[in-house]
């Protein structure tokens, strides 16, 4: 029976799925860092502009205010959500990196030690299929001798 939800192992081969979140993670951020930062600054600009144009106008600076809040909050909202499912999306697709190879070290390691190996099946959506099956095609043909 499959462990729900919250109670499974996310994190097959730690070292390698931390490393490539903190570097898909940290892109992220700094793009989304880049993006708000152009875009408050076109903002200021525009208001300044337009506050240059028409004169000290109180209701433009109101209106600048309230646009920069809104900014924030989409940027901060929008944000937070989006880096969550960017680190959802990097353990999911590092687990299907990680699992067959984790699977394929224990079938390799069992060769090694002369045991007999015990065909560990891979998940239908996990990467490196072809080699799976070429992996089992040779222990298959080496069991035969």
């Amino acid at each position: 029976m499959r462990p729900s939800f919250l109670f499974r192992k996310f994190l097959i081969h730690k070292n390698v799925q931390f490393s490539l979140m903190f570097y898909f993670l940290s892109n992220t951020v700094i793009i989304l860092a880049a993006i708000y930062f152009c875009l408050s600054v076109m903002i200021t600009n525009s208001f300044e502009e337009f506050i240059r144009i028409t004169g000290n106008n109180i209701q433009l600076e109101q209106l600048h205010m309230q646009i920069t809040k809104i900014v924030n909050f989409a940027f901060f909202t929008f944000g937070t959500l989006g880096i969550i499912i960017t680190g959802y999306s990097i353990i999911i697709i590092t687990n299907r990196i990680s699992g067959p190879i984790f699977r394929f070290q224990k079938m390799l390691q069992e060769l090694n030690e002369n045991k007999n190996v015990t065909l560990r099946q891979i998940r239908k959506d996990d990467f490196f299929q072809e080699f799976y099956t070429n992996l089992i095609n040779y222990i298959k043909k080496n069991e035969k001798r």
